[in-house]
């Protein structure tokens, strides 16, 4: 739904890294953005009239280029721009784990202005959802929560706080 209405505005990125052969190359001309605006109006019309929006990539440039944007990073976008309580990033893991075999190494919780400290940890897709993390708790989001989609009624769980909480 990104594109339906010019919900999500994005600008295009210059160049994205891409790893190739082992080696981290740049990429230009990859169709790749990040969202610049969010139509929150268009969002509380949809609710309002008992809608549940499911948004997500692609979204469009202000010169009408399809962009793909990073999904997580659309989440943490939306919920500022509705100001959202809570923010769930849900995963194929636990939550964030310092060691990335170990399950039991979950970090349970840490404050808005540590999710930073959370980085050394992350690989891989768990990156984008720190970052996404940390966007919405600047804007304002009071509550994020990374946690498994893998486990039976996944929101609740999250909503529990059977994750890594950042508040």
């Amino acid at each position: 739904m990104g594109l339906d209405g010019g919900l999500l505005i994005a600008r295009k990125k210059e160049a994205s890294r891409a790893i190739e052969d082992g080696r981290v190359v740049r990429v230009k001309d990859d169709r790749s953005g990040v969202v610049e605006e969010v139509r929150a109006d268009l969002l509380r019309v949809l609710l309002g009239a008992g809608y549940v929006p499911v948004v997500g990539p692609p979204a469009i440039s202000r010169a009408g280029e399809l962009l793909n944007v990073d999904a997580d990073r659309v989440a943490a976008q939306v919920a500022v721009a509705l100001g959202a309580e809570t923010l769930l990033l849900l995963t194929n893991v636990v939550g964030v784990l310092r060691d990335r075999n170990d399950p039991a190494s979950r970090i349970d919780s840490v404050s808005r202005d540590a999710v930073d400290s959370m980085m050394p940890y992350a690989e891989g897709r768990m990156r984008k959802k720190i970052l996404a993390a940390r966007e919405a708790a600047a804007g304002g989001v009071g509550r994020i929560v990374i946690a498994s989609s893998m486990v039976p009624e996944p929101v609740e769980h999250a909503l529990a706080g059977h994750g890594t909480v950042i508040e």
